[in-house]
């Protein structure tokens, strides 16, 4: 497991980041420059903690390199969402909310990561 136990999700998400097309790549580029906000912060935040916290920062760093230059931020973000989704809790301190919102803009574009959909649905999320 090269990311973790997401790791099916995690290398769709970004063997998908080498297929966006020129307006994929700006659609996904406007849809998290409409969800930044102090809220999305707060995710970042809690997200990079618990992928510490579940000692997983190697898998995160490695699933980061496979991307670096190749998307804007929303990708980084689906990464580090798609790596510690597992690790989200309705209480937190890193929430499903968080989560989703880190996630959402690449949703919006791309759908959600394969293999992320079997597991939100047993978390009765799907």
């Amino acid at each position: 497991m090269i990311y973790g136990p997401n790791t099916e999700a995690v290398q769709s998400v970004i063997d998908r980041i080498s297929t966006l097309t020129k307006d994929e790549y700006k659609q996904l580029g406007a849809a998290w420059n409409a969800a930044y906000d102090a809220a999305w912060e707060a995710a970042y935040d809690a997200a990079w903690e618990a992928v510490h916290d579940a000692a997983r920062e190697a898998d995160c760093y490695a699933a980061w390199e496979a991307v670096y230059g190749a998307a804007n931020v929303a990708a980084r973000d689906a990464v580090l969402a798609t790596v510690t989704y597992d690790l989200a809790t309705i209480n937190g301190p890193y929430t499903i909310a968080q989560r989703d919102l880190l996630l959402a803009p690449w949703v919006s574009v791309c759908g959600m990561p394969e293999g992320l959909i079997a597991r939100a649905a047993l978390d009765g999320e799907g």
